[in-house]
């Protein structure tokens, strides 16, 4: 990753039982927050580079949910979609 920590891809298993696990919940934290600072270019690279696609905030920024089906974004708390979307 740009900020020199290691990417852990999402799982089947995470896919297939609709919830995800700690680190990809923190990978796609940093990612998200990366898209929105200084250095967002490198991030952008980053996400590009594994094909994820990159959407646009109503603010303008850039986010991603990388591989991460939209049902399971959908069935975390409240808390836990605004840290995976970098807030």
């Amino acid at each position: 990753m740009p900020d020199g920590r290691r990417h852990t891809p999402i799982s089947a298993e995470e896919i297939k039982k609709k919830q995800v696990r700690a680190d990809t919940l923190e990978d796609l934290h940093r990612v998200n927050v990366g898209l929105r600072s200084t250095n967002a270019e490198k991030w952008e690279v980053f996400a590009r580079g594994r094909g994820w696609a990159l959407n646009t905030s109503k603010n303008g920024f850039f986010y991603t949910q990388n591989d991460i089906p939209s049902v399971i974004i959908e069935r975390m708390s409240n808390g836990e979609r605004r840290y995976f979307f970098g807030y």
